[in-house]
């Protein structure tokens, strides 16, 4: 049996919404051990400090965790591998999703993430791995090409996050972050075959091969949506 969560975003003053609170309460039995998987070893502060915001955010709905281990390179392959085993919750932060790959695959993780009884919870790049592949988009001048590399396939689906364009697919959708065409999204959907967009507000819940969705800015993008 397992779980798993693919999140986009969340709500930086309440953290988990009721809906997904609710969830993962049901889900989450224990809160021995929590364990983070950062995107990139070099940006230790960041990670910290996202880990530590994470960590108060299942606080605030009563998951208090009586150990946090953030997986850096200091640490043995062997140690990484004992505490995902022995974790309760796995959680694969954001940030960019083609380093998280180069991380998972250097230190040979996803055999444990998958042979693990913990609740696995991945956050934008952290979900996009966890998909059957990792869709990037050229959005802004940190991500100019589309680029698409095979994720760990954790639940046969893939997921593209942060398109709150209100539960449709526009021609163009843009924020202060990025802009994304209708036509890229297209050129993924020719590439990879049908993946999911996924608002901040909104999340795909895997349980034991069962999906169940919360929100309402999800859209499975297939050949009769485009």
């Amino acid at each position: 049996m397992y779980i798993r969560y693919y999140l986009s975003g969340f709500d930086k003053e309440y953290g988990y919404r009721e809906n997904l609170s609710k969830a993962l309460l049901q889900d989450i039995k224990k809160a021995n051990k929590i364990i983070y998987i950062p995107t990139d070893f070099s940006m230790k502060d960041k990670t910290l400090e996202y880990s530590a915001g994470f960590t108060s955010h299942f606080a605030k709905i009563g998951l208090n965790f009586e150990e946090v281990i953030v997986l850096n390179e200091n640490m043995s392959k062997n140690d990484m591998h004992e505490h995902i085993i022995e974790a309760d919750v796995v959680y694969l932060m954001g940030g960019n999703p083609n380093s998280q790959l180069e991380i998972l695959d250097k230190y040979n993780l996803e055999n444990s993430i998958r042979k693990t009884n913990a609740v696995v919870i991945g956050l934008s790049a952290g979900a996009m791995c966890m998909s059957k592949y990792s869709i990037v988009l050229p959005i802004n001048d940190k991500y100019p090409i589309i680029d698409i590399r095979k994720g760990m396939n954790l639940s046969g689906i893939s997921i593209y996050p942060h398109y709150n364009a209100g539960g449709k697919i526009l021609d163009v959708f843009e924020d202060e972050k990025q802009i994304t065409k209708k036509s890229d999204i297209l050129i993924a959907y020719q590439k990879c075959g049908d993946f999911y967009l996924l608002g901040d507000d909104s999340v795909i819940r895997d349980y034991n091969g069962e999906l169940s969705f919360i929100g309402n800015e999800i859209i499975l993008v297939s050949s009769g949506m485009l």
